[in-house]
């Protein structure tokens, strides 16, 4: 409802497999970033590392929004990644994900699914078409992809 992204820290004595310590569940953020609309999706870079504040980075993607890439520590917005529509209107992904072999980021659409390189927020992308008619014919996935995932066999399969 108030468009953010919270982040939180989980207490160095917490155990996510017993029942946790009184206290714990007042946690607060230690992080808010605010979008501009409803949020869709958000995910962490997949080699992301404490120990390494530059790979402290999240995406999100929200309503009437560019995909925007986050810095985890200081909240600072560090680039956008834009999609628009064939009469070149703003249009918003659904979903992200990533394939942990290669720098790029997945964003979900209405029949099809945009790749971006991570290190270069823009409008450069590659398509994938996940619907396609012809000859009254129709074959894929039709409709918006919500979500995306890749198989753990590093095979390179959603």
């Amino acid at each position: 409802e108030d468009n953010q992204i919270r982040v939180f820290e989980l207490p160095q004595d917490a155990d996510c497999g017993e029942k946790w310590a009184p206290g714990h569940d007042q946690m607060k953020p230690v992080l808010s970033v605010l979008e501009g609309e409803t949020i869709y999706d958000a995910a962490w870079l997949p080699t992301m590392s404490s120990s390494d504040p530059a790979s402290c980075l999240f995406f999100s993607t929200s309503r009437d929004n560019p995909v925007h890439i986050w810095d985890a520590f200081t909240g600072a917005c560090q680039g956008s990644y834009c999609a628009y529509t064939d009469a070149e209107e703003l249009t918003a992904g659904y979903s992200v994900g990533f394939d942990n072999r290669a720098p790029y980021i997945y964003v979900g659409f209405n029949n099809q699914i945009r790749v971006y390189a991570i290190d270069r927020p823009g409008r450069q992308h590659t398509s994938i078409k996940t619907f396609k008619r012809a000859n009254r014919e129709t074959t894929g996935q039709r409709g918006i992809v919500s979500c995306i995932s890749f198989n753990p066999d590093k095979s390179g399969l959603f």
